[in-house]
């Protein structure tokens, strides 16, 4: 068998994967979950389908994972940049026009890149807490996890009390442990 034919063979079956990796993704974003029921319709083993899903969850976990660490830290830093550029530009129009309207407009502005500021600076840490909440299970055996997950619920209600003006959660977090 020559190099190029083998090569072909090589092209075809991944051809063949993608395909019916992509069927596969098809019918379940159709509401087709059932996988025995995906392997009647595309003539496959159950076991491909099973095989396949598996693949689909840990690509979607990396890409998770990736999207968590490496790109949503760049959509902040370039959404505060993007936000600062405009903030700097409203505070020189509010400087340098005459015109009323036109430097209430740029305080409006202003206000406004202000609040957006501080509604990504207050959501950035909540994403990071989730993440390495992500992470931290990952890395934890399996018993663990409930116990953990409990406590982290009960943070959460502290954090809910001390915003709201109150702070009677402490009790909860040790009733918890």
């Amino acid at each position: 068998m020559s190099l190029g034919s083998q090569h072909n063979k090589q092209d075809r079956r991944r051809q063949q994967i993608e395909w019916r990796r992509t069927k596969i993704l098809e019918l379940m974003s159709k509401g087709e979950n059932n996988q025995s029921e995906i392997a009647r319709i595309l003539h496959i083993d159950k076991s491909i389908v099973c095989r396949d899903i598996a693949s689909f969850r840990r690509q979607a976990q990396e890409e998770f994972k990736t999207y968590l660490t490496q790109r949503l830290p760049m959509e902040y830093e370039l959404c505060f940049e993007g936000l600062k550029s405009i903030l700097k530009e409203s505070w020189n129009i509010e400087s340098d026009s005459e015109d009323k309207r036109e430097k209430m407009q740029a305080l409006s502005l202003a206000k406004e890149c202000y609040a957006m500021m501080r509604d990504l600076a207050t959501s950035a840490p909540v994403v990071e807490r989730a993440a390495r909440f992500v992470e931290n299970v990952r890395n934890q055996p399996r018993s663990s996890i409930l116990q953990n997950d409990k406590v982290a619920i009960g943070v959460t209600a502290k954090e809910s009390s001390i915003r709201a003006g109150r702070n009677d959660s402490t009790e909860s977090i040790k009733d918890i442990r």
